[in-house]
């Protein structure tokens, strides 16, 4: 429809004769009132220049399924009087009615040349406008249910920008808005997400903080985006450092669950970023935690995700970044502490012997279970054998003709150097032998 208008009629921003050009983006603030079938008015603060005769796309900027229709616009007026042009103010249009265009707050008036920057800021600003600054958080049930996750990921960071933390209207309104978002989002068709090259996992962003005077960092967490935001995070990581992934229930009902609750639970992302730092979700609100109370320990998946997120953070460390170092010493502090914790699977043949453990929980390596473990051959002395933090990692580079046995580093480390994820992505790997040992221990001890 849109491509066949602008062959007859030419680009928006002109009414085909060059007698009204012009260039603007408006955000609609005033939901749409109907003269008649064929026309409808807007209200919203135009940034540019805007004349009568000028053909305008119409599109919902924040939808996932966005459709542009084209309109041309028959007059407009400011402070309720007609006017020959307006520019850079809050304007009322009336244009001709091109369809079904489910216009709502934020629907963005604009012509061809109008920038991916200067589209975003006015949605924004509509949101803001309407939401914020008009309507002062009172949403109807109606509006709620028409908002797209980017209106409501925009909508929840501008609250969290302008209202104090202490606020108890905006924190009620926020945790609503929230809880509407995670169901979205669960319920999406896609999501898109930042798959970082060097560890083939998703990027954990992670800040470096000061607490109680010592250097610590922000929980890790995860960034999900939508495909009406597609362009603005393409642009903001590089095809050289980052993948961006589409997670889609067209090719698998449960992809996107998949991916959310590997990301929490095997991982360790503490929560989900939606488009924003601002906008983050915690794990358990958009993913319960797995429920292992009646799982007897002995048959519960091995998984460490309080590991696992270390070594992704380590493992995604920029090494030219002056402040890599700091990060390394905050990020091996808690990697150190979990380590020592963690309960890794080693990788056994089927169908081999399982090895017995003496009263302190050590196993005895008799020969014929030597025989059948994934070793090879060590940095020094002894042996390596290769664990595994859980079973993902392990059936990345073992097939289903080997199984496994659950141990610790402590009940290992007299025996063999400990190789842990040892996968194609060797950025996440550590290599834990006599002296790494002794150092974990000597800090755990005197920090």
């Amino acid at each position: 429809m849109a491509g066949f208008f602008r062959q007859m009629f030419g680009k928006s921003g002109g009414n085909g004769d060059g007698s009204a050009t012009g260039s603007f983006s408006m955000g609609v603030t005033g939901i749409p009132k109907t003269f008649n079938a064929d026309e409808l008015v807007v209200e919203g603060k135009v940034d540019g220049t805007v004349k009568p005769g000028m053909v305008v796309n119409i599109a919902n900027y924040g939808d996932d399924d966005r459709k542009d229709y084209v309109a041309t616009i028959i007059d407009i007026e400011v402070k309720q009087k007609q006017v020959a042009k307006a520019s850079n103010c809050v304007v009322s249009l009336r244009v001709n009615n091109p369809g079904n265009t489910n216009i709502k707050a934020g629907t963005l008036f604009f012509t061809d040349d109008s920038t991916q920057d200067e589209l975003r800021n006015s949605y924004v600003e509509a949101l803001e406008e309407y939401y914020i600054n008009t309507h002062k958080l009172n949403f109807t049930e109606g509006e709620i249910k028409i908002m797209s996750i980017t209106d409501l990921a925009e909508v929840i960071r501008l609250i969290t920008v302008k209202y104090p933390a202490t606020d108890v209207t905006a924190k009620r309104v926020k945790d609503l808005l929230k809880k509407l978002l995670a169901e979205r989002i669960l319920n999406s068709n896609e999501i898109y997400s930042v798959i970082d090259r060097s560890t083939g996992e998703p990027y954990m962003f992670s800040e470096i903080i000061e607490k109680d005077g010592k250097p610590d960092c922000t929980d890790p967490t995860i960034l999900v985006f939508t495909r009406a935001y597609l362009k603005l995070f393409e642009g903001k990581y590089s095809d050289a450092f980052y993948e961006i992934v589409r997670f889609s229930k067209e090719d698998d009902e449960d992809a996107i669950i998949d991916f959310l609750g590997t990301s929490f639970y095997l991982n360790g992302a503490d929560g989900v970023q939606v488009l924003w730092p601002e906008t983050t979700l915690p794990a358990e609100t958009v993913v319960p935690k797995p429920d292992l109370s009646k799982i007897p320990e002995a048959d519960r998946p091995v998984s460490n995700p309080g590991l696992v997120k270390w070594l992704l953070l380590l493992g995604q460390l920029d090494t030219t970044d002056p402040e890599s170092e700091k990060a390394q010493k905050v990020y091996n502090n808690y990697m150190y502490k979990a380590l020592l914790r963690a309960k890794f699977i080693i990788p056994v043949k089927a169908g081999s012997p399982t090895p017995s453990t003496d009263e302190d929980g050590n196993i005895i390596l008799t020969q014929d279970v030597k025989d059948t473990l994934g070793t090879a051959v060590g940095k020094y002395i002894k042996e390596s054998v290769r664990i595994y933090t859980d079973w993902k990692h392990l059936l990345m580079e073992y097939n289903s003709g080997w199984g496994g046995f659950v141990q610790s580093i402590p009940s290992l480390i007299h025996e063999y150097d400990c190789a842990i994820n040892v996968t194609r992505f060797m950025n996440t790997s550590l290599y834990v032998d006599d002296q790494l040992y002794d150092e974990i221990m000597d800090h755990i001890v005197n920090s």
